[in-house]
């Protein structure tokens, strides 16, 4: 295991214990809060999980390659959606 792998994997460990740690003790004063500034703290923590650097390239390089991977992208949101509900 190198140091990176190391640092990743207690990285992700400090992250399970603090999660743990809110849903612990912070949820009696989370349920307080208005549902809009709840959808707020979960939009922004899921932006980061968007890379759209690719897109961007494949919008400079063919607007049909990026037209057909921002509709997969979107079909495959929309099919995970829909088998949720």
């Amino acid at each position: 295991m190198t140091r990176r792998a190391g640092r990743l994997q207690v990285t992700s460990l400090v992250a399970a214990v603090a999660i743990a740690a809110v849903l612990m003790f912070l949820t009696a004063p989370l349920a307080y809060l208005p549902r809009a500034a709840l959808a707020a703290i979960v939009i922004s923590a899921v932006i980061g999980l968007f890379d759209n650097v690719p897109l961007a390239y494949y919008y400079r390089v063919s607007g049909a390659e990026f037209a057909f991977r921002s509709s997969r992208r979107s079909a495959s949101s929309r099919s995970a959606c829909c088998r949720a509900s």
